[in-house]
């Protein structure tokens, strides 16, 4: 199994290097051993359970930002023009990646 850091190009991991990653650890663990498993995932980033988000929730945030990607989509433009410009103005070193720094 590769290692989170031989997944990383440039210092930069993707959204799904980062997944499969952690779906190759999960897979080496067995079943009984999945509690352990989101302890160390949780611990490892800082989070809690707490920090969980429901399926509304992300509904609801998927709507505000659509409402606001129509909103500075003018004229002949389209919406994923106008997603796309957005991603590329804080992809700051223009690897097609937004890493927490961009982000921030």
């Amino acid at each position: 199994m590769q290692g989170l850091r031989g997944r990383a190009g440039e210092g930069d991991i993707s959204e799904s290097a980062f997944i499969e990653f952690y779906a190759d650890l999960n897979a080496c663990l067995p079943a009984e051993k999945e509690e352990y498993f989101i302890d160390i995932v949780l611990s490892t980033w800082g989070l809690s359970q707490d920090s969980y988000i429901t399926p509304k929730r992300i509904e609801e945030l998927e709507d505000i930002v659509f409402e606001k990607i129509r909103q500075k989509t003018h004229g002949a433009d389209d919406e994923g023009k106008t997603v796309m410009k957005t991603f590329r103005h804080f992809d700051l070193n223009g690897n097609g990646v937004i890493c927490m720094e961009e982000f921030l």
